[in-house]
């Protein structure tokens, strides 16, 4: 498995209030909340991801708490 680390002090996490599938819309529990993050540069393909990769993200200058998720599609 490979594992790249990249910092990228601008990138952005919003909240996802709701979001649809095949014409259905969803919305996430409170408890299991899901974000979108903003990655400049991903459509030059630096860094690379790809569906069903895994993504660790810090708040910047701390690492109190790791978030950690799947990329489910890239735009």
């Amino acid at each position: 498995m490979l594992y790249r680390r990249y910092d990228i002090a601008n990138a952005r996490l919003a909240p996802v209030f709701s979001y649809t599938v095949n014409d259905i819309e969803y919305y996430p529990d409170d408890d299991d909340p899901i974000a979108r993050l903003f990655v400049p540069g991903l459509a030059e393909k630096r860094p690379s991801v790809l569906k069903g990769d895994r993504v660790y993200a810090w708040i910047p200058g701390t690492t109190d708490y790791e978030y950690e998720g799947y990329v489910h599609a890239t735009e």
